[in-house]
């Protein structure tokens, strides 16, 4: 199970050396990999292998699910509510740096391809198959939906705030003119997964920084989106291509690098 896998490029891999090994028993189904403790990768990348082995009749037996020691309640909420209907399935959580070695592994193939090649950027529209998409509808978006779609309107307008990395050099007055424009701010990882759902589906007009907060477009019904980015990340298409019928218009907005690293800062003059 590639769980220490920490990036790989065209010409390496890069591994945690792991201190231990732990051996798994019988059939084993593994969600790990490269960013698959984060909201955006996991949705399109490992949680739909998941699906795709409950259709096939794979968790109707002893199986062992590993997965990452999710620190974000929202992916463990989406596995735990479909692992209902599979009481055979023991869930286990995988820990860095131990090596895991399974009696069977099946493998079940990436259901979207990651970008992690720092010279060459691949337009995502040409990796996320449309069957994943799908899936993602058929079990995360319409049921979740369904059940919030007739809550009363808290916000129309909602932006998306980010004080890591590929952060604006120019933070507070970007944020102050958008206030003033009546924005609603939110951190997408303070929210449950039903408040986060109501949120973005009621809004219609959305703007805020590149983040995996912009995965949750997926639940929108006609917003129109600026998303503002560094220049190594203009080409992003993952959000747009995830949730193209969801959405009225999709703008993004490039700024300026601070340095020539994909993580780099950017200032984003107000009257572009």
């Amino acid at each position: 199970a590639d769980n220490n896998v920490i990036s790989y490029t065209s010409d390496s891999i890069r591994i945690l050396p792991s201190r231990k090994q732990q051996f798994i028993c019988g059939k084993v189904i593994s969600l790990t990999g490269v960013w698959s403790y984060a909201w955006s990768h996991c949705i399109f990348e490992f949680i739909c292998r998941l699906f795709f082995a409950g259709e096939a009749g794979l968790l109707n037996q002893e199986v062992t699910l590993l997965t990452d020691n999710y620190h974000d309640e929202n992916i463990e909420y989406i596995i735990s509510n479909f692992l209902k209907n599979y009481p055979q399935v023991k869930w286990r959580f995988a820990q860095t740096g131990i090596d895991y070695k399974c009696e069977e592994l099946m493998a079940i193939r990436c259901t979207g391809t990651n970008y992690n090649e720092a010279k060459v950027y691949w337009d995502y529209r040409l990796v996320i198959p449309e069957v994943t998409i799908r899936k993602i509808h058929e079990y995360i978006v319409d049921p979740i939906v369904e059940k919030i779609k007739n809550n009363p309107v808290k916000h129309r307008k909602v932006f998306l705030s980010r004080h890591s990395n590929r952060k604006l050099t120019n933070t507070e007055e970007v944020e102050k003119f958008f206030k003033e424009q009546g924005f609603h701010f939110v951190e997408g990882f303070e929210l449950s997964f039903e408040e986060k759902v109501d949120l973005f589906y009621h809004a219609t007009e959305i703007v805020g920084l590149h983040s995996s907060a912009w995965q949750n477009m997926i639940f929108c019904k006609n917003a129109k989106c600026l998303m503002l980015v560094n220049n190594r990340y203009a080409p992003e298409m993952l959000f747009y291509t995830m949730s193209k019928e969801n959405v009225k218009a999709w703008i993004n907005v490039c700024g300026m690098d601070v340095d020539d690293t994909r993580r780099s800062d950017f200032y984003i003059p107000l009257d572009k």
